[in-house]
């Protein structure tokens, strides 16, 4: 998007302008800098009985992928994930905590886009989802995958500053603790070249 500003400045330069030296078109390109969220370390564990495996990797910088297996006892009836989430901002001294977060699996294709942390975690886990159920049970004896998670920095709030991020969350089945998982990351803007 162009502001009014630059989009006077880009018009006046696309034609001849008198004095500045510019007899044809010239084309002007404005660049917004892109903001981007990266992981540095991703560790998995389980504890209990009602996941038999758990495997987590980086892909890239940007890109993790999840794969969480159902025991053959029986289904997950339930799954809910409690997210705690600190941030420090770059140039403060005081780390931010967001705690408590709890996110139904159960229903994360209902759950709500909105401009915020919360929003974009939504969205992001919405798309990475490849074979999770539309509601519960998650099947036993199956396999479920986040695949290639992301989180676009661009849908960030512009006034975040940059920051670094320590992420945990604990995963409850048949309300029961059955997965640990602890990310560290970042979250920085982008100068264009």
């Amino acid at each position: 998007q162009v502001d009014g500003a630059t989009a006077e400045v880009a018009a006046a330069v696309r034609g001849k302008c008198p004095g500045s030296g510019v007899d044809g078109d010239v084309d002007v390109d404005v660049v917004a800098a892109a903001q981007q969220i990266v992981f540095h370390t991703m560790q998995c564990s389980l504890k209990n009985k009602l996941f038999s495996k758990i495997v987590c990797h980086l892909d890239s910088p940007t890109s993790l992928t999840i794969h969480v297996s159902i025991a053959e006892q029986e289904p997950a009836n339930n799954v809910l994930a409690v997210i705690e989430l600190k941030l420090f901002p770059e140039g403060y001294r005081k780390m931010m905590r967001l705690k408590n977060i709890r996110v139904d699996l159960c229903n994360l294709k209902r759950l709500v886009d909105k401009k915020s942390l919360m929003g974009i975690y939504y969205k992001s886990l919405r798309r990475a989802a490849a074979n999770f159920p539309d509601k519960c049970p998650f099947k036993k004896n199956t396999t479920y995958s986040l695949k290639r998670l992301q989180f676009d920095g661009n849908d960030m709030p512009q006034y975040l500053p940059d920051f670094n991020y320590t992420f945990t969350a604990k995963f409850y089945g048949n309300n029961e603790l059955g997965i640990e998982a602890y990310a560290t990351g970042a979250f920085y803007e982008i100068e264009p070249d």
